[in-house]
């Protein structure tokens, strides 16, 4: 059994917003962490650990390391523009 793991295009969803949003995020950076869910406190942290979940999960105070990034960005292989941005992990845009 799995979770209900969802993806999206990243490309399409670039491809589909608008252009004042675009200007908006165009050179804007993200800040991504993982401590929302993966920390000691986050939502599979040490609390959680205590449930029957089939899927083994271990919280860790490396989840609060953080990545900066460009929220438009190319693909590391195609060089095609897309929007990088995950509401679960987004801890901040400058």
């Amino acid at each position: 059994m799995g979770g209900d793991t969802l993806y999206v295009n990243q490309h399409a969803a670039l491809d589909a917003m608008p252009a004042d949003l675009r200007a908006r995020l165009d050179g804007k950076m993200a800040v991504h962490s993982a401590r929302g869910g993966y920390a000691p406190d986050g939502t599979y942290g040490a609390h959680d650990q205590a449930t029957d979940r089939s899927m083994d999960i271990r919280p860790s105070d490396e989840a609060m390391a953080t990545q900066l990034h460009p929220i438009i960005r190319k693909h590391p292989e195609t060089g095609r523009l897309l929007v990088q941005l995950h509401w679960l992990h987004l801890v901040l845009y400058h």
